[in-house]
């Protein structure tokens, strides 16, 4: 099974590496690492990194055009690029490389023509089959208009094609309400949703709107919930360079199980270790399969409730 990458907002991503780093200062950079990024292409880049074929359908515009093929064409992903008049977004992120978080600037994106989007919309189904997978990963760039997500979600799943969800807030909402297969957003993308409640809580609500729920919480690891239960899923502890595009991993090793046939549970347990790999790097993806899997075996997993309405039931005490 090919699996699909929807990139809608593309980017150049530079990683500077600026030892000392603090507001304010002039600095020169140690290391400069140049990739294609955005959140879809960070999924994909894993995905071929466990070993899975996938294809990658988005917006892409102006001088990142020829970078941007190259990266995907030696990662041997499959390419199916809707080419726009704006200009492919740059991304900075910077590593003071000594564990300090990283400072990220995303540019918002190009503005994106109703032409294009039709484009888009006409791409899509031409390329995925019924039985696959589709992860709508990341921003919408200006242009997109609201119902959009909701409409690919509906149409795609209609068509017998399973589709995950990992976005922020607006387009979370906006994709919930077409019933996603899976969605994996931080607990502040869910909070945005549905309002602060603890992690527990929020992963139970959305399992009432997508058959499987990965709620990312940062070096904690994960609340899953599918199947009609709740569980929490902690990692061991890694040392963090680059936390950037750790869920992006988590997504990408949850589908790659999923497509294996693994549950949502297991499924759910290797994207947490694929998710700790990325920030244990400085470079978004993973290192070996072996060293992901020894991550995995570490993985502890506890039942937490069972899923109710948008509240946990706790597990009964025996």
């Amino acid at each position: 099974m090919t699996l699909t990458v929807l990139s809608l907002n593309t980017a150049i991503d530079r990683t500077l590496m600026v030892p000392g780093l603090r507001p304010g200062g002039v600095y020169r950079t140690q290391s400069v690492h140049v990739d294609a990024g955005g959140k879809g292409l960070n999924v994909a880049r894993v995905l071929r990194q466990l070993g899975e074929p996938v294809r990658v359908v988005g917006f892409l515009g102006g001088a990142a055009i020829p970078l941007i093929r190259e990266r995907c064409a030696a990662m041997g992903i499959e390419q199916h690029w809707v080419e726009i008049e704006g200009e492919t977004r740059t991304c900075l992120i910077l590593l003071d490389g000594e564990g300090g978080a990283p400072t990220v600037i995303n540019e918002s994106g190009p503005s994106v023509t109703e032409t294009e989007v039709e484009t888009l919309r006409r791409t899509l189904p031409a390329v995925i089959r019924s039985g696959e997978i589709l992860a709508l990963s990341g921003s919408a760039p200006p242009g997109v208009p609201r119902g959009f997500i909701r409409e690919i979600v509906s149409a795609l799943q209609s068509g017998g094609v399973r589709v995950l969800i990992d976005t922020s807030e607006v387009r979370l909402g906006e994709a919930l309400e077409a019933s996603p297969w899976a969605v994996t957003p931080t607990v502040d993308e869910a909070a945005g949703v549905l309002g602060p409640r603890p992690p527990e809580d929020l992963a139970s609500a959305l399992a009432a709107r997508a058959e499987h729920v990965v709620l990312t919480e940062g070096a904690r690891g994960a609340v899953y919930a599918g199947g009609g239960e709740v569980w929490q899923l902690v990692p061991p502890p890694v040392t963090a360079l680059n936390p950037i595009a750790s869920g992006d991993a988590l997504a990408a090793g949850f589908i790659s199980r999923m497509a294996r046939g693994d549950t949502g549970l297991q499924s759910a347990r290797f994207g947490v270790a694929c998710g700790t790999a990325n920030a244990a790097q400085n470079a978004a993806g993973i290192p070996s399969m072996a060293e992901v899997e020894e991550i995995a075996s570490q993985v502890t997993m506890a039942r937490v409730g069972e899923v109710g309405r948008g509240e946990v039931r706790p597990t009964p005490r025996i």
